[in-house]
């Protein structure tokens, strides 16, 4: 999702006083309409209009000429439907336990997901009843079905995760996110929310 990670090039755009047609993945098209007006966001399969210019996302860092001291760093720069807010922490239920999201596997069909995933079962000494940790994954394998049926720390909501809107409530509604290289590791970023990344 390394479009999220730059997605604040927009704004700087549009300081420019031009209309801009952004053109995403499926899979974040509602998330970014819902959270930005600064440009009209199109899907993979919509009719492009005419235009002036076109430039890839992340060729807009070299076109404003960033170096480290000027990467844009107004964080947070994503929002969150409060409705799905709501939805998720009736869901969740009363916070009495710290919520901490879950994220060790990456896309299965990621060239390097064998390097970028973990087994969760790695993850047994972290659980605890310290905290409630929730899984931010949609799909698992039967024997992490089967870890999570047997564990008292960790819950798993699946297909009600039903895109990055519901990811991006959960996410919110979490006190920590720690998660392997995936998109969840940039929208919890792009959030604010604080973050653990497991090096691999």
């Amino acid at each position: 999702m390394r479009y999220i990670c730059v997605f604040h090039y927009i704004k700087l755009l549009k300081k420019h006083h031009i209309n801009i047609i952004f053109q995403v993945e499926k899979s974040v098209l509602t998330l970014l309409k819902y959270i930005s007006n600064d440009a009209e966001i199109i899907g993979p399969n919509d009719q492009i209009p005419d235009l002036d210019f076109h430039c890839p996302l992340l060729s807009l860092p070299l076109s404003f000429k960033t170096v480290s001291k000027s990467i844009p760093s107004n964080v947070p720069y994503l929002k969150v439907d409060p409705t799905l807010i709501d939805h998720w922490a009736s869901r969740l239920g009363v916070n009495i336990k710290k919520k901490i999201g879950l994220v060790w596997q990456s896309s299965p069909t990621h060239k390097n997901n064998q390097n970028r995933s973990i087994n969760l079962s790695n993850l047994s000494q972290v659980l605890n009843d310290k905290a409630e940790f929730v899984s931010l994954h949609i799909e698992l394998k039967d024997e992490e079905c089967d870890f999570i049926s047997k564990s008292d720390f960790i819950s798993h909501h699946g297909s009600d995760i039903k895109n990055f809107n519901d990811t991006a409530a959960l996410i919110h509604l979490m006190d920590l996110v720690i998660t392997v290289a995936t998109s969840v590791t940039h929208l919890a970023g792009a959030m604010g929310k604080p973050l653990g990344v497991i090096a691999l």
